[in-house]
């Protein structure tokens, strides 16, 4: 407490005490993402021209 007081900070909101841990993510090169995509999209339009067919 003395180190609020002394400081004239009365600011106790949870933020200003607690450590922050970052951690580092990895992802994925952006060409086997976007290989993806483009799987996926192959895929939804064969769908599509199944259903096309279907529905006359």
């Amino acid at each position: 407490m003395s180190e609020i007081r002394d400081d004239g900070k009365y600011d106790l909101s949870i933020n200003r005490y607690k450590e922050t841990v970052c951690q580092e993510e990895k992802f994925d090169p952006p060409g086997e993402i976007l290989e993806r995509v483009m799987d996926m999209e192959k895929e939804i339009m064969q769908d599509l021209q199944e259903l096309k067919q279907m529905i006359g």
